[in-house]
């Protein structure tokens, strides 16, 4: 596969509570003798780079991973928009990037090239942010992000807007539509069940 491109960084949002995992951390969870987490770094650091970690409680547990860890500012009802938001200001200061790839750190698989084509069409339709729709299912931390974005979001945390969903039908957007995933892809561990059903679809492999 071609190296990411150069200016797309790329961050894994786990910094949730994980409570319908019994407040767990999803990412760190074993998944076919490895943890989830894993299993999103492989796909997604040929995808983006800098690649970087969203976390808010037991950075101890990811310093294995080699990745910066990026706490957020907000408290943990803020959600996913919050660790989009430090990544950007990490991003910023660096100067790594100005695009952003956004990750969720509780879904394991997804297309090897999705990152290329939420950018490609974001430039195509001249937009700000690019989500993925699947199987008519919102996916909006499988996006990319302008840099241009940090004020608005910002300012939309000030304000309490904490559903990045909200937020993106705000702004000038662009909607990936993949009706046809493959099987596993895109599909949420947010429970102890799905865990198992993931486990048995490795074994299945």
């Amino acid at each position: 596969m071609p190296a990411p491109t150069p200016y797309i960084a790329g961050i894994i949002v786990a910094g949730g509570q994980s409570s319908r995992m019994q407040f767990r951390d999803k990412a760190l969870m074993p998944l076919g003798g490895r943890s989830v987490i894993e299993h999103i770094i492989d796909n997604a650091k040929e995808q983006a780079s800098p690649l970087l970690i969203n976390v808010n409680r037991h950075p101890d547990r990811y310093k294995r991973f080699g990745l910066p860890l990026i706490p957020d500012p907000f408290g943990p009802e803020a959600g996913p928009l919050a660790g989009i938001l430090a990544a950007m200001e990490y991003c910023q200061e660096q100067g790594c990037a100005d695009v952003l790839a956004c990750f969720p750190g509780d879904v394991p698989w997804f297309p090897q090239d999705l990152v290329k084509q939420l950018e490609g069409l974001r430039v195509k339709e001249d937009t700000q942010v690019c989500y993925a729709r699947t199987a008519g299912q919102w996916q909006p931390l499988f996006s990319v992000w302008s840099l241009t974005l940090l004020p608005v979001l910002r300012q939309a945390l000030a304000d309490q807007l904490y559903s990045p969903m909200m937020l993106i039908r705000s702004l000038p957007h662009s909607m990936l539509d993949l009706e046809h995933p493959a099987p596993g892809h895109f599909a949420n561990l947010n429970t102890p069940e799905d865990l198992v059903q993931a486990q048995s679809r490795l074994q299945s492999l």
